[in-house]
């Protein structure tokens, strides 16, 4: 599963049999890293609703997940910004439907 999200940069979210991984083109700053997760360690996944930061009245959603690492449980962003809850919700089912994960609610989902 592959999805591409573009506004001035492409960030292309993958998941396959071992990692999800994370990657942006071109690089935002120039010592961002692509990211790997391992898909065991996700527990859940969330759309989370931000405040526009460039005013108004529109907002604007990011897809985040919760992973239970051995180090304890860490929150990730996952997404770029989004401007459709619609597109966010969508994308957050089918990362939860290809991982497995049973949507349940989490405290900072909108």
């Amino acid at each position: 599963m592959r999805f591409y999200l573009a506004k001035k940069s492409k960030t292309y979210i993958t998941v396959d049999d071992k990692y999800l991984s994370i990657i942006k083109r071109p690089y935002r700053l120039p010592f961002t890293k692509d990211e790997y997760y391992l898909i065991d360690e996700f527990d859940q996944i969330y759309t989370r609703k931000r405040p526009n930061p460039n005013g108004g009245g529109k907002s604007i959603f990011e897809i985040h997940a919760v992973l239970n690492t051995p180090k304890g449980q860490k929150h990730i962003k996952l997404s770029p910004i989004l401007e459709s809850k619609s597109k966010a919700q969508y994308i957050e089912q089918e990362i939860e439907q290809h991982l497995g994960i049973t949507d349940r609610p989490v405290p900072e989902e909108d």
